[in-house]
């Protein structure tokens, strides 16, 4: 129920603003953690007995620091991503979990649209990993709250830099082209579909790399730099797109150039999720 864009809290009309201190429950809010002091107070027409909780069943250790310190830095839709990827991995010892997008999706309630943008936002956020990917989903390594904070030493910050797995850098031919400073635009090795197109594309302005990206905060740090932002091609906006390519099997040394291609081919209020039809790669 909401009125003049107020929703209203059940039972909070029924709740008066007590003075500091005055609280029936306030030897419960005062005691330590090691107190087994509780009490009884009428919440609502129902009497509940409030105070020390001794939790049965499974669980699995939720630090602190993941609600106070890493949630902030995350928006809601993140966040459900971030926790259930924490629970699928922490709750078997480990610090990765394999899990496909469908049991993702049903697990947060979200659209595979609002999905793919949460995972983008936790990926270039640095809050989770990409490792590696087959018919039982992609495999994340979720990283705990120092590494997100960058507390671990420098020992710990090092898989950050490197960021994907051996199996999943580029490698071959088509990783040849981003090795190493570039002098040549990044938008000539494209993919077979784009060969075909009747008008040739507008040679980006040629860019630099120091190596080729291996990550998905690799390409957005890239292409923040190389071409900004802007409605429709934040860094969420970027990351959901360069996570879409990976699915259908581009590799992070094609992926630049795409993009390259999309934004010279585009006018700039063209959003990324229309690179596809931009670039002819649809279906």
């Amino acid at each position: 129920m909401s009125a003049g864009g107020y929703t209203r809290i059940p039972g909070s009309a029924s709740l008066s603003t007590k003075r500091r201190g005055a609280s029936a429950v306030e030897p419960v809010l005062a005691s330590g953690r090691a107190s087994l002091a509780r009490v009884d107070i009428a919440v609502d027409g129902r009497m509940l007995s409030v105070g020390r909780a001794v939790l049965h069943g499974r669980s699995i250790p939720l630090l602190v620091d993941v609600v106070d310190r890493v949630a902030p830095l995350l928006e809601p839709e993140e966040l459900a991503v971030y926790l259930h990827l924490y629970r699928l991995a922490f709750a078997d010892d480990k610090n990765v979990c394999r899990v496909s997008r469908a049991e993702l999706s049903r697990r947060t309630r979200l659209p595979d649209r609002r999905l793919g943008k949460a995972i983008a936002g936790v990926v270039q956020k640095g809050h989770v990993l990409l490792v590696d990917r087959d018919r039982d989903g992609t495999l994340y390594r979720v990283l705990l709250p120092a590494e997100v904070l960058d507390e671990s030493g420098p020992q710990a910050r090092a898989p950050r830099s490197a960021a994907m797995s051996s199996s999943t850098a580029p490698s071959g031919p088509l990783a040849a082209p981003l090795a190493a400073p570039l002098a040549a635009p990044l938008a000539a090795p494209l993919a077979a579909p784009l060969a075909a197109a009747t008008t040739p594309p507008q040679e980006p302005a040629p860019v630099t790399l120091t190596r080729a990206p291996r990550s998905v905060g690799d390409v957005c740090a890239w292409f923040a730099a190389v071409h900004g932002g802007g409605p429709g091609r934040t860094g969420a906006d970027v990351a959901a797109t360069v996570l879409e390519l990976l699915e259908v099997g581009y590799t992070f040394a094609r992926i630049p150039g795409l993009l390259d291609t999309f934004v010279a081919r585009s006018p700039k209020t063209t959003p990324l999720r229309d690179l596809p039809q931009v670039l002819g790669l649809a279906g």
